[in-house]
């Protein structure tokens, strides 16, 4: 795990792991991604995620052998998710393993909860389609063939959110039909885009509506967490993102940063932040401590630096408010949130006379 490394390189991690996103999902260039990933094991070398999007390039790159190694630098409570299960798939197959294929591309299809990672879930299908035509089961891959015909509106949906248009992705997923809008693969995905519109309320009532599996629902709970989040709903909130620390989680998202262009990865760091901020709403504001720590150890923001600042100032520690407001107003000046903090905080320093 990238937030868990002892390790951290302040913002070099995050930009590698990003840049190698940008190069496999924007350009379609594997090479160039595995390359950006190399660099990013040698900072973090025990990143399971890392492992994972290596193997899922050399897979691209039809490096079988080499993947398969890869995949071997697991520890033994391997990281499960659609891709690691998809590639496990893919090398199946090229050694003419062909049930075995299918049985991981069901994995692979079980886990997919649209977290825009993957190539989707309908190379999932496609994988198995090809799988099961080896192994002439031809109404089986033909079954598989319709529904990667069906879900394609799932691949242009991810394009649009990817481009920072959240509105026409989801009007993309509405003309699906209403059986497959309720799939959590898809449903998920629609209200990702709420949230992005600012939806709030929409995207709570489809949230609370899906059954998320145990083991393979990191995207599905961080985004129902969102959801719970700006509806007031902040025990439900806690609930799922401590749900979601505890199982280890890797990549949660990607997400478009339209104005600026690229795009940002949420994981664990960001499950944390929202956690802190939750248990702040509460009126917890010692349990948000510990969050937001982690947060500025490993991933340091002028917004973190606010949040823990306002922790400290009503746990009247006001020094350490001081500084930390301080910290954020230098790495954001002309936010109104760090300017504010930073007013209050001298303002009760000045008040009490130090």
């Amino acid at each position: 795990m990238i937030g868990r490394s002892p390790m951290y390189k302040d913002q070099e991690v995050t930009r590698l792991l990003e840049q190698s996103i940008s190069a496999a999902l924007v350009h379609g260039n594997w090479q160039q991604s595995l390359e950006w990933l190399e660099q990013l094991q040698n900072l973090v070398p025990l990143d399971n995620r890392i492992i994972v999007l290596q193997a899922r390039a050399l897979c691209n790159l039809r490096e079988f052998t080499k993947a398969k190694l890869k995949l071997s630098e697991l520890p033994s409570n391997k990281f499960v998710s659609s891709s690691y299960y998809h590639c496990l798939g893919e090398i199946s197959v090229s050694t003419g393993n062909y049930i075995e294929g299918i049985d991981y591309f069901s994995d692979a299809i079980k886990s997919n909860f649209g977290s825009f990672i993957d190539q989707s879930i309908c190379q999932n299908y496609t994988g198995r389609a090809a799988a099961l035509s080896m192994v002439a089961s031809t109404k089986s891959a033909q079954t598989d063939l319709k529904m990667v015909e069906l879900l394609s509106p799932l691949r242009t949906a991810r394009k649009l959110y990817l481009a920072g248009r959240p509105a026409h992705a989801r009007q993309c997923l509405e003309k699906l039909p209403d059986w497959l809008q309720s799939k959590t693969y898809v449903a998920m995905t629609i209200a990702r885009c709420h949230l992005a519109e600012h939806n709030y309320q929409k995207a709570f009532a489809l949230t609370r509506k899906m059954q998320i599996a145990a083991k393979s629902c990191n995207s599905a709970l961080y985004y129902r967490a969102l959801a719970s989040f700006f509806n007031k709903h902040l025990i439900d909130c806690i609930s799922d993102l401590s749900d979601l620390i505890d199982s280890n989680c890797g990549i949660l998202a990607v997400e478009s940063l339209a104005q600026g262009g690229g795009f940002k990865v949420c994981d664990d760091i960001d499950a944390r932040f929202l956690r802190a901020r939750a248990s702040m709403a509460l009126g917890k504001i010692a349990e948000s401590l510990p969050d937001l720590d982690y947060v500025l150890l490993r991933r340091p923001t002028w917004q973190a630096y606010v949040e823990r600042s306002r922790a400290a100032y009503q746990l009247t520690l006001f020094d350490t408010a001081l500084g930390d407001a301080q910290a954020a107003h230098d790495m954001n000046p002309s936010h109104f949130g760090s300017q504010n903090q930073l007013r209050e905080c001298l303002l009760k320093i000045d008040a009490n006379g130090v």
